[in-house]
């Protein structure tokens, strides 16, 4: 998500909502759906509660809580994720749902409701510097810094091994992640200050951020009045902490089938763990310069220019073997592009229909391209897959400038969707609605089918799209009543009605001479429907 779903765009527009105090305006830039109702919280829940719920909501920063997501411990690894942003008293909290399948738009829900303890192990209510304004400098503190990030200086240029794990915090944070590296994990505790009372093998796999850990437990245990904390390991086992109260705390490792003495806190992932920014920016996955503003303020303190995600741009050329040689295609002036004249390739695909074989080559990456079957090299799918990645993550901003750049309009992804079929999953819905223009005149066909058989109408329907795509697709000559199931059936419970009149206003005449008389595409967006958003969300 961090790479694909948060372009620099959307931070901008976010924190331009932010900054004139309009909250739920910063979510719809960031691609997530507030669906918190204040009102029905002060009615269920008291003025003051209902008070503290828009405190929080006034300092969500939802650009940088969506920039956090992809870590791999942290919060989200799996479709449906609900993560706990904050927890008051009374269990209730503040939480957002990833998308429930990985094919679908991929919008965060933004919700306020009982939290269970099942909802705290991936949550960020201890961890509110991924997301909330006035913790965003406390970032630097969870990766083992106070003047600087370690491994870098403070404005963001690496340091070389001999000016590594020297004796102040930051030295010490070195040593110990030098050493879970060596596989010296007991070593790693014993530096870090801790008492290790657990078998070496079972310390040597968790990598926690131990030289952030000690205070992270005596914060929780203090707040919630326990000697004790306990936290997940990625194993059937979980560490318990005591001895908080001296200066260097006891770790045991415990079976977590067993069952953890009861009323022990739970220490989340994200708030034992080192940020996955620290390891990125260390394996040259992050440009220090690249990194969210806000993170990079926090971990980067001197840097003198502030930090931006790098702008989306096409995948530069692959080279694949062609023959005897080796030769170089990319994707550019809206086609893939091979070194070879079209009739050079239409001979070459004939030859090998009556031969019966597959020689793999320009000619066969060119048809896997088109048709989305038969041989694809492996740099082709990667290629493929990197611009898809920004169309699944709702970027209709960085669609349209992809497009600029020369994307092939009539890409096709695994399932043989073409961009067309993928219009719900873009935001905002302007930009949604230049793209579909753009693909139009590029001469896709709005009654397109994928390899099951579904076209870009069925997709509209089936996730939600508004009414303004709704018909502009039918404008453009989709058919009302394709094969299948009734088009109705497939749209959420509450739009049936709509969706069915929406059909019927672009069905043929009784005499037979045309569809209905919907006007142009573009006279389809006059009026856009209910507000954008996922299908209703089953019960918590």
């Amino acid at each position: 998500m961090r790479r694909y779903g948060v372009p620099a765009g959307m931070i901008e527009a976010a924190t331009q909502r932010r900054s004139a105090g309009d909250w739920r305006g910063a979510c719809r830039a960031a691609n997530v759906d507030a669906g918190v109702d204040l009102a029905a919280v002060r009615r269920s829940h008291g003025a003051e509660l209902a008070a503290r719920v828009a405190d929080d909501l006034a300092h969500l920063v939802p650009d940088l809580l969506r920039w956090h997501l992809p870590a791999a411990a942290e919060p989200v690894t799996a479709t449906g994720t609900v993560t706990a942003l904050r927890r008051y008293e009374d269990g209730s909290g503040l939480f957002v749902r990833t998308a429930t399948a990985w094919d679908q738009p991929q919008r965060l829900r933004l919700r306020f409701g009982p939290l269970d303890a099942a909802d705290l192990g991936h949550s960020l209510h201890l961890s509110p510097e991924r997301w909330d304004d006035r913790h965003t400098t406390e970032l630097l503190a969870r990766c083992g810094g106070r003047t600087r990030l370690p491994f870098f200086t403070a404005d963001g240029t690496p340091l070389p091994p001999d000016r590594l794990g020297g004796d102040d915090h930051e030295g010490r944070t070195e040593r110990v992640v030098r050493l879970f590296q060596a596989d010296r994990a007991a070593e790693a505790w014993t530096v870090a200050g801790f008492t290790v009372d657990a078998p070496a093998y079972l310390l040597r796999h968790p990598r926690p951020g131990l030289t952030m850990l000690a205070e992270r437990a005596r914060h929780l245990a203090a707040a919630t009045g326990s000697d004790t904390v306990t936290a997940p390991l990625p194993s059937w086992y979980a560490m318990l902490l005591d001895r908080l109260d001296g200066p260097s705390p006891r770790v045991r490792v415990v079976p977590a089938h067993d069952g953890l003495p009861p009323g022990v806190p739970v220490l989340p992932y994200a708030a034992h763990q080192w940020p996955t920014v620290l390891d990125d920016l260390r394996g040259g996955a992050l440009d220090p310069a690249q990194l969210h503003p806000l993170a990079g303020a926090a971990l980067f303190p001197a840097r003198a220019a502030p930090t931006m995600p790098a702008p989306a741009r096409l995948p530069g050329p692959v080279e694949i073997r062609c023959g005897a040689t080796w030769h170089e295609v990319a994707v550019r002036d809206g086609a893939l592009r091979v070194p070879h004249p079209p009739q050079e390739l239409t001979r070459e695909l004939a030859l090998h229909a009556l031969a019966r074989r597959v020689e793999p080559g320009c000619a066969v990456a060119v048809q896997g391209w088109r048709t989305c079957g038969g041989w694809l090299p492996t740099a082709l799918i990667q290629l493929r897959k990197e611009v898809l990645g920004y169309v699944m993550h709702g970027e209709g901003g960085t669609v349209e400038a992809l497009l600029d750049a020369g994307l092939d309009p009539a890409l096709l992804d695994p399932m043989g969707r073409t961009l067309l079929h993928l219009l719900p999953w873009l935001f905002p819905a302007d930009a949604r609605m230049r793209v579909l223009d753009r693909l139009l005149a590029a001469g896709l066909d709005a009654d397109a089918r994928d390899r099951h058989g579904r076209t870009p109408l069925h997709y509209a329907v089936q996730r939600g799209a508004p009414a303004a795509l709704i018909r502009a697709l039918l404008a453009a000559g989709a058919d009302p009543a394709p094969p299948g199931p009734p088009l109705p059936t497939l749209a959420a419970a509450a739009r049936r009605e709509e969706v069915a009149a929406l059909l019927a206003a672009a069905a043929p005449h009784p005499s037979g001479d045309g569809r209905g008389d919907h006007g142009p595409a573009a006279e389809g967006r006059a009026t856009d429907g209910p507000p954008e958003g996922p299908r209703p969300e089953p019960p918590r």
